[in-house]
């Protein structure tokens, strides 16, 4: 999405529309980033993690289900430790699709079944039930390194069909990004 991005910023400039990024050089955080390269951090990973600090006040994981599938650390104190991203589903299914010669492209969906009984149901029980291992298996990983015990929120588009699938007790919030970023326009009102 940076290409579009751009094109858009340039779009609104010409109309003397001002646009901002949240990782701008003009905005100030109101949460900490620990990490090496904070420029390469989404403004939709910071977000996600600035809105899970304001309305939860704990340790957090934000698992966004976008275009990558990404896994956000929080601190209770304010601190983005860091994260994780893994493809996407919608990225998953779309190259089963076009990197073989006989798979379908599938609508994902939830599934009881493990083992598929023909081709459109084998590819759904094996995304789903490979994203449901590689989620759980993830936070077991994340909670085992820190020693910490976290809130799990989920969003983003497929987030719904996660929630009880999981080992861990999770919520879901799909308006936490839209949530960040009204944050961060609060705390840095003096630009606009």
């Amino acid at each position: 999405m940076p290409k579009v991005f751009f094109k858009i910023k340039i779009l609104l400039s010409k109309k003397n529309i001002k646009c901002h990024e949240f990782l701008d050089k003009k905005f100030t955080n109101p949460i900490s980033v620990n990490i090496k390269k904070p420029k390469q951090v989404g403004s939709d990973r910071l977000a996600n993690v600035l809105a899970a600090y304001k309305l939860y006040k704990t340790n957090c994981v934000v698992i966004d289900f976008g275009t990558a599938t990404t896994f956000d650390i929080l601190t209770n104190k304010g601190v983005y430790e860091g994260g994780l991203i893994t493809p996407g589903i919608g990225i998953s299914l779309s190259t089963l699709n076009s990197l073989t010669a006989l798979l379908p492209l599938i609508k994902l969906k939830k599934t009881n079944q493990i083992i598929g009984k023909d081709t459109v149901s084998a590819i759904n029980s094996g995304v789903y039930w490979g994203y449901v291992s590689l989620i759980n298996g993830i936070l077991e990983k994340i909670i085992s390194s820190t020693k910490k015990k976290y809130k799990i929120v989920l969003t983003g588009g497929l987030s719904y069909i996660f929630l009880n699938s999981l080992k861990y007790k999770s919520i879901i919030n799909k308006n936490i990004t839209l949530l960040g970023l009204i944050e961060i326009i609060k705390h840095n009102k003096k630009l606009f």
